[in-house]
């Protein structure tokens, strides 16, 4: 019962993380992580990031909530495409 409990948990976020034929890739994280390494062409604190993607001048066609925000991060740090820089910033590595 375990195993199939994992198993449920585990595709639930699997189908978050990579677009699908029921996500877009606009609603993916993969997808907002993809677009949030364009955007940081210098370093940005993630209020920043956020306030940016969810105002008017954003060409992405949604606006994530700040927890998508802080995943598609996550993502990209564990992918070793951004670092932090100081305090409160990050930074893509080129």
């Amino acid at each position: 019962m375990q195993d199939i409990l994992k198993a449920v948990i585990y595709m639930s976020h699997l189908g978050a993380i990579v677009p699908h034929k029921h996500v877009r890739f606009c609603e993916s994280l993969l997808g907002l992580a993809g677009y949030i390494r364009t955007l940081l062409l210098e370093p940005m604190t993630i209020d920043g990031l956020y306030s940016f993607l969810n105002s008017p001048q954003s060409t992405w066609l949604i606006q994530p909530n700040f927890t998508e925000v802080v995943l598609a991060l996550d993502i990209l740090l564990i992918l070793k495409q951004i670092e932090p820089v100081g305090e409160n910033h990050i930074r893509r590595i080129m």
